[in-house]
């Protein structure tokens, strides 16, 4: 007698079949001169009876099966923030970029506006975020087209001979020596 319940299956529906099936009890039984009425009556209400007792052990089993109604699940208040802390909380992050702010929470005890304030504070926090800071500075920098040691004033006449681009690198070459301190060629 174990039949799957169906959605549409609840108690509330056995009860109304119960009342709208064609056995059910009589209002007020009819009184017959005879005694084969009320045999048939007798019958009739033991008949009764025993779909009543069995009407009542199919409600019993039913509403064993149904499932049980868990109490609701308690909704975790978000805590309130203070406005004027929330305030204090965006003027403080507002130069730190996504990943600099990532950091700040992961340093924060937890995630309230006066923790995440003073995470922000913390030296080691802006020790990291400066020398990161720094690294993509490094990083982003675009190096110079010369090395600072060789600096060409003036870039070669394409007129000029070849000997007289040999006389134009031997004189600066001893200005160079000169300026050093290091005597000229062959002394």
């Amino acid at each position: 007698m174990d039949e799957p319940i169906l959605e549409n299956d609840t108690l509330q529906n056995e009860l109304d079949n119960y009342e709208s099936s064609n056995v059910g009890e009589k209002e007020t039984p009819e009184i017959t001169e005879g005694a084969e009425d009320l045999e048939t009556l007798k019958k009739e209400n033991q008949t009764l009876k025993v779909q009543k007792g069995l009407y009542k052990t199919k409600y019993e089993e039913l509403k064993s099966k149904l499932p049980t109604n868990p109490e609701p699940k308690k909704i975790e208040a978000i805590p309130a923030y203070d406005p004027i802390e929330l305030v204090k909380l965006a003027n403080t992050i507002k130069d730190y970029s996504s990943d600099e702010i990532e950091l700040i929470t992961r340093f924060a005890k937890s995630s309230s506006p006066k923790d995440l304030i003073e995470a922000t504070n913390n030296e080691w926090v802006k020790t990291a975020i400066s020398a990161k800071r720094e690294k993509l500075e490094k990083d982003n920098k675009i190096p110079t087209s010369t090395s600072p040691n060789m600096s060409v004033t003036s870039a070669p006449n394409k007129n000029l001979t070849d000997e007289e681009l040999d006389k134009a690198t031997k004189e600066a070459f001893e200005k160079s020596l000169r300026q050093k301190g290091v005597g000229g060629i062959g002394a």
